[in-house]
């Protein structure tokens, strides 16, 4: 009977404990709840929505919390998060209409992340903040969506590759800008693709050579700037395009050279330019001029033209040689035939140095191009056909495979 009466005292003490404890800490969160806090306009409508942090000096307001802004009319203007007035957390912005304009994110007062612009509840830009500045990738668009700007800041101004481009999605202009300036190779497009002009600047300032470019990619002029100054300048007529198949400008050289890496460096110096285009890298050339050994009398023909109506590039390369050494092993009456068809090619430049040639590949008839130093991935493996005549019957089976080999797996390495 006693030991009944000891735990039902026990378990009534613990329940009377029990709730004391509870209502107390429900007295603690309604004391330390924060409290609603409004603002007005004149005509009466909520201007501010946020909550009071209790916690503070008599008569201090310090807002915690969600809040809402009102436009007048009780439209939602801006909503968020506060943590002691500081903005914290996911932040909205709204037009009059109540359609979303800006999309961000605070930490503790700081912008730490990406910023979305919208325009009629499409994405217009996008923006990314480090430490309250513009650091990263920003991308502008059209209102139908498609890609209109595409730089890079740092610090709050542009730095990096930037690039503009027209509605119908091609280029407008491509360059390099350092603080805020355009600084190096600049390009600029005509909206159908055509080439307009091309230069290097200095610091926001023409220097230089620049070509400039009828919409038809004919010259129009060349204008030789310094510190943003013309020296000279030099204009030509208009050519109208071509509707047959003729190529007008054609450059040819055909020669013969032994192997050696002088020889073929003298050799290549004289392929330098063709009319529409800034620079015509012949590296792919000259690199499988090597699949033939060296010190071995070769000749190379060679036949750059261009078509003013669609500005690509076409090259006709043929090697013929009466002996080629190549591991060990001569072979004899080689003559070896490539088509190629380049696009447009580019010259990139580092701190005015020219450090590679970019191909643009056509049709797939001619693979990637990479930095000097590194090795090629492909060559040309398309439209192409090569025939060896061996009088060696003893190594003309490895011959074909050694050569088939090498056109599929070449393994020169660019000087």
């Amino acid at each position: 009977m006693k030991k009944n009466l000891l735990l039902i005292t026990t378990l009534l003490f613990t329940s009377i404990v029990s709730a004391q404890w509870t209502e107390l800490v429900k007295m603690a969160e309604e004391r330390n709840k924060p409290e609603e806090y409004y603002e007005y306009y004149e005509n009466g409508n909520v201007k501010l929505k946020a909550f009071k942090d209790k916690n503070t000096k008599d008569g201090e307001i310090v807002l915690t919390g969600e809040y809402i802004i009102y436009y007048e009319d009780g439209t939602i203007q801006r909503k968020g998060n506060l943590v002691k007035d500081i903005e914290d957390g996911d932040s909205y912005y709204y037009n009059e209409k109540g359609v979303l304009t800006i999309k961000g994110k605070h930490t503790l007062g700081v912008l730490k992340s990406k910023y979305v612009y919208f325009e009629n509840g499409k994405i217009k830009s996008i923006n990314n903040f480090e430490n309250d500045l513009l650091n990263g990738e920003f991308k502008e668009f059209y209102e139908s969506g498609k890609l209109k700007y595409h730089f890079y800041y740092k610090d709050n101004k542009h730095h990096g590759e930037g690039k503009t481009y027209y509605e119908n999605g091609n280029l407008q202009a491509k360059g390099n800008l350092i603080e805020g300036k355009n600084d190096g190779l600049w390009q600029y497009f005509y909206e159908n693709g055509t080439l307009k002009s091309m230069g290097n600047l200095i610091e926001g300032k023409q220097d230089g050579l620049w070509k400039y470019h009828y919409d038809n990619a004919s010259l129009a002029a060349e204008i030789v700037y310094k510190n943003g100054e013309i020296v000279s300048q030099k204009e030509y007529d208009r050519k109208e395009e071509s509707n047959t198949n003729d190529y007008d400008d054609m450059f040819y050289w055909s020669d013969s050279y032994s192997s050696s890496n002088e020889d073929i460096d003298k050799a290549f110096k004289e392929l330098t330019s063709v009319r529409n285009l800034q620079l015509v890298s012949i590296d792919e050339i000259k690199n499988n001029s090597g699949y033939f050994g060296s010190n071995n009398s070769t000749t190379h023909s060679f036949k750059i033209k261009t078509d003013e109506s669609t500005r690509k590039l076409f090259a006709s390369i043929r090697y013929e040689a009466d002996k080629v050494y190549y591991e060990g092993r001569y072979y004899y009456d080689v003559l070896y035939d490539v088509q190629i068809i380049f696009d447009d090619v580019y010259e990139v430049y580092q701190n005015g140095d020219k450090i590679e040639f970019v191909f643009y590949e056509d049709y797939g008839f001619l693979r990637r191009a990479k930095p000097q130093g590194e090795y090629w991935s492909d060559y040309v493996k398309n439209e192409f056909n090569f025939s060896i005549t061996i009088y060696d019957d003893e190594i003309r089976e490895e011959t074909l495979k050694n050569f088939k080999y090498l056109v599929e797996n070449p393994i020169m390495k660019r000087e």
